[in-house]
């Protein structure tokens, strides 16, 4: 039944078309009426859809204007999705769309997008539904001909700096090895809308003390690294209005206990669809990495409002040294 749908979804609409048809396998009328104890026209004529669907044979009709609604919302959050890409200003000169997947291949589809996006030229390519198949494909063969891809968030660590009294708030100021410090600033490596490459990568300095007999006992611990992401292009804390806490890169100390002065480095490096995060032992040269999700997907969506999150995978961390 969901094939015969598939193909009456792509089936053109004439003009003096009411009625769209699929086709309906007799034993699912079959024990539509044991259950029911009805038969189907029986079951039609008492729900809602009395007068708009019928069943002849192994044919069930369709109105035409019910058919038309059952794509209502897909269609609707499609057209609002791609008015979202397309206002970006990196998409100022796309000229076109195309329309690839079986979905592509519904009249109804093309007919909104067209509609919706009349300075657009939207196509269909021959064989779209397996457009993307063959894209997996070949990607799958030569990853490297994505070459490069965006920044779809803002990334860093989190990081304490000497405090200045001028400009840092003072719930933000605590004191460290006889200092006075600035937590939670935010530590930008990547800023969003940034294009990388493959391969790309940077570094930011890190490094801690354990110089007076308060804080001996952290010699111990391990040194843990938050990760952090924005979807602002200059966040200043990390606690600020669309920033929060991505992955967590946790080292051992070497030998069990940290030297009294640590110096090392975070790296992040493009890989594809995803971003490997590594802490550097600047004296020892011990990596600790994890693997980072590097595409945004849709959590949820309320309303005309969608968010983008990113994924952090702990089953993959990698924390070996090499």
């Amino acid at each position: 039944m969901m094939r015969s749908f598939e193909r009456t979804k792509i089936r053109p609409i004439k003009p003096e078309d009411k009625t769209v048809f699929t086709m309906i396998p007799a034993p699912l009328l079959e024990i539509s009426e044991e259950d029911s104890e009805c038969n189907i026209h029986e079951i039609i004529t008492s729900s809602q859809y009395a007068g708009q669907i019928r069943v002849k044979r192994d044919k069930l009709f369709i109105n035409l204007a019910l058919f038309k609604e059952f794509f209502d919302h897909s269609l609707n959050e499609l057209v609002i999705d791609m008015q979202e890409v397309l206002e970006h200003k990196r998409c100022a000169d796309v000229s076109a769309v195309m329309l690839v997947v079986g979905f592509a291949e519904c009249e109804l589809l093309t007919k909104t997008v067209k509609q919706r996006f009349p300075q657009k030229k939207v196509f269909v390519p021959n064989e779209g539904g397996l457009s993307v198949l063959r894209g997996a494909v070949i990607y799958g063969h030569t990853p490297q001909i994505v070459s490069s891809r965006i920044c779809n968030y803002t990334y860093g660590i989190a990081v304490s700096k000497p405090f200045k009294t001028d400009v840092m708030p003072m719930d933000k100021c605590y004191e460290h090895d006889g200092e006075l410090w600035c937590r939670d600033m935010f530590e930008i490596s990547y800023k969003i809308d940034t294009v990388v490459n493959i391969g790309d990568k940077k570094q930011i300095e890190l490094n801690d003390t354990f110089l007076t007999p308060e804080v001996q006992h952290r010699r111990k611990e391990p040194l843990r690294v938050d990760i952090v992401i924005s979807d602002k292009e200059d966040p200043t804390f990390i606690t600020d209005e669309g920033c929060r806490k991505h992955a967590m890169i946790t080292v051992q100390p070497p030998k069990g206990q940290w030297p009294q002065i640590v110096r090392g480095y975070v790296e992040f490096e493009i890989a594809g669809t995803e971003m490997i995060g590594s802490y550097i032992n600047s004296e020892t040269n011990d990596r600790t990495s994890i693997i980072i999700e590097f595409l945004p997907r849709i959590e949820h969506r309320v309303g005309n409002d969608s968010e983008r999150r990113r994924v952090f995978d702990p089953d993959r961390i990698d924390t070996d040294n090499e």
